[in-house]
This record gives structure tokens, sequence and C-alpha cells, in this order.
């Protein structure tokens, strides 16, 4: 089933010059899936979501969340949404700010404190945090008890603007744990960060989107193929070899692979790497190094990373961006 679809749509702001935020998007996000936005600033990410949400609309496009018109009070209990920049009631704490969306969310009141635990257990909000104000909350507890409130009803579907935001590393694990657990609940979740580590140890899909446009769209695995370099490990990684730092050392490995298909061979305190022009000669390569006299210790096939993706894609771009479009107001949630 599909969760977002999103065809061709423009968001425009001014009249005089009008800005394009987004200019012609099309996506979708399905059932059980993570998918992740990915862009500079000022792409149309956090504009994108703001349509999906209805807190923004789109000037022309067709947009369906959970098969309806964005807003419409058949999805209202089954989304929820943490924003890049939480602005919550801060005289409540964080229970009664907790119970509060647990009403709106319609659960009974009979299942609500039980509903409220579970979830600051989840987001592993400290016990002594529950019973202070939000105002006195650091930007790691407003993301936690924001992360909370966008889940306390069991959405099917969930927005994330930078989660990760003002999170330790720690934290950063844990909202990922949790988004796996959404979505094997059945949850699809559509979130964007600047974090992409964080990306590839979660997303399904991933988005590449700039000025509004989707430059790239992809599943996570096919993005990050492998590479044509193979790194093979000659000295364990605790030990240094100081034979390895001999020119006469690199040119005995060059003649030894000399007939392995391989170039651009370079040597680097015992880390062998190389070009390999045919994976099917990787065990040719191993083999004839093992009968040259090397110890092998490791030997891997490198992978492009997110980071090499998002950097070939906009490497070449100027620091000089479209802005993107201002904030909407809107109500804390």
């Amino acid at each position: 089933m599909v969760f977002v679809e999103a065809e061709n749509i423009v968001k425009s702001f001014g009249s005089a010059r009008p800005v394009r935020a987004l200019d012609g998007l099309s996506l979708t996000v399905n059932h059980g899936e993570v998918f992740g936005l990915l862009g500079p600033n000022g792409s149309g990410k956090t504009t994108f979501v703001k349509c999906c949400l209805n807190i923004i609309f789109p000037s022309s496009g067709t947009l369906r969340i959970l098969g309806y018109k964005p807003g419409h009070p058949a999805t209202s209990r089954y989304v929820g949404y943490l924003p890049e920049n939480p602005n919550f009631y801060d005289h409540l704490n964080g229970i009664s700010f907790l119970h509060y969306h647990a009403e709106l969310a319609g659960i009974p009141f009979t299942q609500r404190k039980k509903r409220v635990m579970e979830v600051l257990e989840q987001v592993h909000l400290e016990q002594s945090a529950t019973h202070r104000r939000l105002r006195t909350y650091s930007k790691g507890m407003l993301q936690r008890i924001g992360l909370a409130q966008a889940i306390i009803a069991k959405p099917r579907l969930i927005f994330l603007d930078e989660p990760q935001t003002g999170l330790d590393p720690i934290g950063r694990r844990q909202i990922k744990d949790i988004m796996r657990d959404a979505v094997r609940e059945g949850s699809a979740i559509l979130f964007s960060s600047h974090v992409l580590g964080d990306v590839e140890d979660v997303a399904d899909r991933v988005a590449i989107i700039d000025r509004g446009k989707v430059r790239k769209i992809a599943g996570l695995s096919e993005l990050t193929d492998a590479a044509d370099r193979l790194l093979i490990r000659l000295a364990p990684e605790k030990i240094h070899a100081p034979e390895t730092d001999d020119p006469g050392y690199l040119e005995k490995i060059k003649i030894a692979t000399a007939n392995c298909n391989v170039s651009d061979v370079k040597l680097n305190d015992g880390l062998l790497t190389c070009i390999i022009n045919n994976v099917d000669a990787v065990p040719d390569l191993v083999r004839s190094l093992a009968l040259s006299g090397y110890r092998i210790y490791e030997v891997q096939h490198e992978k492009n990373s997110l980071e090499d993706v998002f950097l070939r894609e906009f490497g070449e771009l100027p620091v000089d961006r479209t802005h993107e479009a201002p904030n909407a107001i809107a109500p804390p949630s």
C-alpha cells in the first residue's frame, strides 16, 4: 500500500518575484518502509513535509496521505510528526504533555497512563525529567519528548524532520532502534537528516532532492553498491610493518599482481589498495599474493558510502543556493 503519493508537486512563495521551493517533485512512500530525504539546506525537504501535513499548501500537483488529501480528518489519528525545531507548550511537564497528546490522539482514558509510560521508556527520557516543565529541557530532551508524542498513538505514518538533532551517539542509536520497531509494527517513516551515516543505517530507500526536484531516488543498496576498489591488509592492524614503507616492497607487489587485471596499486602502512577491473579476478589476486610470500590478514571490497553518493551529486554545486522558504507558522503540536 502507498502511504505517501506525491506527483509533480509545486510550491511557490511570493507573488512579485515568486520562488519555487518545490518544483515538480514526485515520490512515493510505501507501507513498512523507512524513506530518507536528503539534500543540501534549502533543497525543499521541510517544505515537502509541511505540505504532507497540511501546514502549508502546494501551489499545484497531486498529494495523497494514506489515500486522502493532506489534512483529511480520516488521517489525523494515523499520522505522527516531529518537527525540526519543536515548539511545545513549555509550561507543561513531560507527563502532562504526553497525557494531553494521548487525549488528542483518542487513546481511551483507562489506557493513557500505560501508553505514556511505554513511550517514555522507549525514548529513554530520564524519570527525573518527566515531572519538570518543558521549558527546562535541553535540546536532546526536547527531541526525546517530541519523538514520544509523535509515536504515542502508534501512527501508521510518521514524519521526522532531523530527528537526531541535539542527540549524542547513544541517543541517535536509540532513535534508530525506535524507527526500526515502528516499521516492524507496520508503520512507514519519512524522515530527513544531514547525518548521512544514520540514514545509511536505517533507510530502505532514499530520495536526493535539489532545488525542489528529485535528483535521484533509489534503494539504499542500489545507491551504495560496491566500488571497484579493493582493500587488502598485509599486516595486522595493531602492528606496524616497517618493511612495507620500502619503495622496493611496493614494486615487488606490483610485479606479483601484474597479471591480475588491477591498476592504481598503492601501499600505506601495510594496507594495499588497488582498482580491480573484474571482480572475478579477486581470487587470482589473493592467490598470487599468497604464492609470492605475502601474509594476507583482510580482504575487503570497498563500498560507496551514502556520503560518497551525496558528494558526487552536490560537490560541484556553488555555495550560494536558493534558500528554502521561511518556516510556516503553526500552532504547537
